[in-house]
């Protein structure tokens, strides 16, 4: 009887790297070139150059719409090579590869605790780094693909006491009732502000009922109280609509110099007008 072939696994990739140069496809490469027979998914690449808790956000909010056969690699490393690098088997099924920076712990809690972990040691799969500033696509990318193809977390390397892990801590708001005193952790090119507060603090304050109707959709309301100074969120709403303007095929900067355009002949006309001897 033949031995079934593990279906291939998709690899989820999250970095940095940012999108101008060569570093998030010389990962690819490295990944298909090892598992050719598994999908890449770039999750994003533009996370905030070195900050670990942005990523360790965005990894965990994505981890709803990750499928529970993925291998999610993540680089987000100021180091670079100072931290152990690690693989995690979670309660759902999903592993994560990347640096034991915290990076990947909101990702691990969102996926149902740790199962096991291992650090990247094996000679079998990590490769001798071509260099010790871009190690990803001699170590992470590697064992990455190797999980996608089917490999055991086991013989990526030795086994980790998850205790030992590490974890990135955000700070916690502070709730009262009917109040609730947050953090910004970020605020992205549509205006949204992203809070440091979840569903759990709103109940915790009496704030999940309240609710404002927007295009016929009842949404969470929550008052956001802002120093004096510019008033920022009003700027990027006009940000925002401008943006969405144009991707709805109007451009916002076109119309409005049509309209002085047309106003400003208007008045040239005009002044035409009473200069003339009209009786």
């Amino acid at each position: 009887m033949l031995a079934r072939i593990p279906a291939p696994r998709p690899i989820v990739f999250l970095s940095d790297f940012g999108l101008g140069n060569e570093w998030v496809g010389l990962c690819h490469a490295v990944m298909s070139g090892i598992s050719p027979q598994c999908p890449i998914v770039d999750l994003s690449h533009l996370v905030r150059p070195l900050e670990v808790g942005s990523g360790a956000l965005l990894l965990a909010d994505s981890m709803p719409y990750i499928s529970e056969q993925a291998v999610v690699l993540a680089v987000v490393d100021p180091t670079v090579g100072k931290d152990r690098e690690i693989a995690i088997e979670t309660g759902s099924g999903r592993h994560l590869v990347g640096p034991d920076n915290g990076l990947l712990s909101l990702a691990w809690d969102a996926a149902g605790g740790i199962r096991s972990a291992v650090e990247l040691t094996s000679p079998e799969i990590v490769r001798r780094p071509h260099s010790e500033a871009f190690r990803a696509p001699d170590t992470l990318c590697p064992a990455a693909a190797a999980l996608a193809g089917g490999a055991p977390i086991a013989e990526l390397g030795s086994e980790l006491d998850p205790a030992t892990l590490a974890v990135v801590e955000m700070a916690a708001p502070e709730i009262e009732p009917g109040k609730i005193t947050c953090e910004v952790i970020d605020f992205n090119r549509f205006g949204n502000v992203h809070l440091n507060v979840r569903p759990a603090d709103l109940a915790a304050a009496g704030l999940d009922g309240e609710t404002t109707d927007i295009l016929g959709v009842a949404t969470p309301r929550i008052t956001v109280p802002l120093n004096p100074g510019k008033n920022i969120t009003v700027i990027a709403e006009v940000i925002a609509m401008h943006h969405l303007l144009k991707w709805s095929g109007v451009d916002p900067a076109e119309r409005f110099n049509e309209a002085l355009i047309k106003q400003m002949r208007d008045k040239s006309e005009i002044s035409r007008y009473l200069r003339e001897d009209h009786e």
